[in-house]
C-alpha cells in the first residue's frame, strides 16, 4: 500500500481587495456659510460656454466641483467622514448603554467592533446567482446588477393593445390643465441667486423642447438589501437619488398635475396622491381580517399577491398609449 498525506497545498490571501469605485460629488450646506464660497461661485460661474441652456448650465456646474472639493479639504478636511462616524459611534453606545447598563463603560472596543459592523453591511461583499453559486468578483457583480435592472427598466413590447377608445370614455385630463403642463415657466416658479438665470433658462429649454441631456437625465441608484441571507440581485430594494435639475422640473409638473391628478386616479390607489394616505389600505385590511373571527360568517380567505413586477418593470409603449388615452397632449407625452 503506498503511503499517503492528508495534507493539501493551500492559498491564503489576508489582503482585502475593494473597488468601491468613483463616488459621486456630494453638496453640503455648510459650504455655503463660508466667507469664500460666493467668490468660489462667482468667478466660476461667469465663464463663457457654449452650447443649449442644459450643457452650459451643466458645464458650469461641473467647474464648481473641484474648486469645492479643494474649499472642502482645506476648511472642512474630513468632516463628513467624522461627522459619520461620531454619529454611528454616539448611536451605537447609546444602544449598547440601553441593553447593558452595568458594562457601559467597558465598551470602546465593543462600541468600534459595532461601527465597523455596520459599516460591512453596506458593502456588497457577494452575490449569489441564479445556479445558487456566489461570486465575490465586483465587475461581475456589477455586469449582474446592470443586467438586471436593464431587464425591469428596459423597454418591452405590448403583449396586446391598448384600445384608446376605452381610456377616452373613463376621466380624463382637461384640455386646459393639459396645456398647463407644459406651459413655460416664470421666475416665481424656480428661482436661485447668482444661478438663477442659468437654471431657468435650462428648465425653459426642457418645457420648450421636451428633450432633457443626459448628464441631466442621469440617477445614482442606492441599493438596499432585503435580506441578510444569500443576498441575490432581486433581493434589493432600489431608491433613486436624482440631481437638483431633474428634481426642479418634476417638481414643476406634480405641482401643475396635484389640481387634476385625484379625478383621474382611482380611489383604491392611496398613495401619490395629494390628500391620501397610504396607510388607509392598510387600516382597510386590518378590519377585513378582524371581521375573519367572527364564528357566524361563512368561510373566507385572502390571498397576497406579489405585484412587484408591475411597479418595478417599464413599457414605455404602455406609459405613452395610456397617457395619451387619458387626455394628455403628444407635447408632454412626446
Amino acid at each position: 500500500m503506498e503511503p499517503t498525506s492528508d495534507h493539501c497545498p493551500v492559498i491564503t490571501s489576508v489582503v482585502r481587495v475593494t473597488h468601491d469605485g468613483t463616488r459621486p460629488f456630494k453638496f453640503f450646506n455648510m459650504w455655503t456659510k463660508h466667507q469664500e464660497f460666493l467668490d468660489i461661485c462667482a468667478t466660476n460661474w461667469v465663464k463663457i460656454v457654449y452650447g443649449s441652456a442644459q450643457f452650459k448650465l451643466c458645464i458650469k456646474l461641473k467647474a464648481l466641483k473641484k474648486p469645492l472639493q479643494v474649499l472642502n479639504r482645506k476648511e472642512f478636511g474630513g468632516i463628513s467622514q467624522k461627522a459619520s462616524s461620531a454619529k454611528a459611534e454616539f448611536q451605537e453606545a447609546f444602544d449598547c448603554l440601553v441593553e447593558d447598563p452595568d458594562n457601559a463603560d467597558k465598551g470602546t472596543k465593543y462600541y468600534h467592533a459595532l461601527i465597523n459592523k455596520n459599516r460591512a453591511r453596506s458593502h456588497i461583499s457577494y452575490i449569489v446567482k441564479e445556479d445558487g453559486s456566489k461570486t465575490t468578483s465586483s465587475m461581475e457583480m456589477t455586469d449582474l446588477f446592470m443586467e438586471f435592472y436593464k431587464g425591469l427598466f428596459g423597454t418591452r413590447r405590448l403583449s396586446e393593445p391598448i384600445d384608446l377608445g376605452i381610456l377616452g370614455k373613463g376621466p380624463c385630463v382637461p384640455c386646459d390643465d393639459t396645456d398647463g403642463l407644459v406651459a413655460p415657466i416664470t421666475g416665481e416658479e424656480a428661482n436661485w441667486d447668482l444661478v438663477g438665470y442659468d437654471l431657468i433658462q435650462s428648465v425653459q429649454e426642457f418645457f420648450s423642447t421636451g428633450k432633457l441631456l443626459k448628464q441631466i437625465n442621469h440617477t445614482i441608484v442606492a441599493l438596499i438589501p432585503k435580506t441578510n441571507h444569500d443576498p441575490k440581485v432581486g433581493k434589493f430594494r432600489p431608491i433613486g437619488c436624482t440631481n437638483v435639475i431633474y428634481k426642479t422640473i418634476t417638481k414643476i409638473l406634480t405641482k401643475r398635475m396635484t389640481s387634476f391628478l385625484s379625478s383621474i386616479v382611482d380611489p383604491g390607489q392611496t398613495a401619490f396622491v395629494k390628500g391620501r394616505n397610504i396607510s388607509d389600505n392598510v387600516f382597510l385590511d386590518q378590519e377585513i381580517v378582524c371581521g375573519y373571527k367572527v364564528k357566524r360568517n361563512s368561510p373566507r380567505c385572502m390571498t397576497m399577491l406579489d405585484i412587484r413586477k408591475a411597479y418595478d418593470t417599464v413599457s414605455w409603449d404602455f406609459v405613452e398609449k395610456v397617457l395619451l388615452g387619458l387626455g394628455f397632449s403628444t407635447k408632454f407625452v412626446g
